[in-house]
């Protein structure tokens, strides 16, 4: 049997993943066909920007999750051979 903690792991290990590659797909879609329908120019540079914007939040909030996650991984290690050299 899965434990609630390893299943919410899973959960958040596949759910971010999929999201972005998803929103990343859905928004690649929508940009050429708004711009094609959109009779004008302002309007499809405000919807582009728009999404151009969105993807920067995204890949910017993940890779500051990574870098968060890469230090406290490394914080994680210092301290626990600080606590292994204290101990021998």
């Amino acid at each position: 049997m899965i434990s609630v903690d390893r299943f919410e792991k899973l959960v958040g290990e596949l759910a971010r993943p999929y999201s972005i590659v998803a929103l990343s797909t859905s928004i690649a879609v929508s940009i050429p066909i708004v711009a094609i329908r959109v009779s004008s120019y302002e309007g499809a540079g405000v919807f582009v920007g728009a999404c151009f914007t969105g993807y920067a939040l995204i890949y910017g909030a993940k890779s500051w999750e990574n870098a968060r996650v890469a230090r406290d991984k490394a914080d994680e290690a210092k301290a626990e051979r600080i606590l292994h050299d204290d101990t021998q």
